[in-house]
């Protein structure tokens, strides 16, 4: 099945599985939980970009491919708590579809560039939104 296809499907199911976050009234004085604290933090290669790791949700989305489940794995990055203590807030969702050299199964190639950029204090603040970085192998 052509990656195209796997990428619109895992989008789709995304899309249907967040259509329930309405961003939650969340208090200042909560914090977010530390996502995966065992995954590597920074890619150690060198000049690499410090990848945002803990503030992305790890999650996972099974596809049906002919009688076999393919699981394709993303992340999620969730505004700040501060941008969505109004009631009703709404965000736009930023889905990232990374290039060939950030494919694999790790889960978290795929957050450099925009998701690195995006998860920066400065412009969460500035940029409140949902990010979805899905990975393809």
């Amino acid at each position: 099945m052509p990656c195209q296809l796997l990428v619109r499907r895992l989008l789709v199911r995304c899309l249907l599985a967040s259509a329930a976050i309405v961003t939650p009234a969340i208090t200042p004085a909560q914090e977010p939980a530390v996502q995966n604290p065992a995954a590597p933090k920074t890619d150690s290669s060198p000049g690499a970009q410090a990848l945002p790791v803990d503030l992305y949700e790890a999650r996972k989305v099974s596809v049906k491919e002919g009688d076999a489940t393919v699981e394709f794995a993303y992340r999620l990055l969730a505004p700040e708590p501060a941008a969505t203590t109004g009631d009703g807030a709404r965000h736009p969702l930023v889905v990232f579809l990374h290039g060939a050299g950030e494919r694999g199964s790790d889960n978290v190639a795929q957050l450099k560039y925009l998701p690195a950029w995006m998860a920066e204090p400065e412009n969460r603040r500035r940029h409140p939104a949902f990010v979805l970085a899905p990975q393809c192998r």
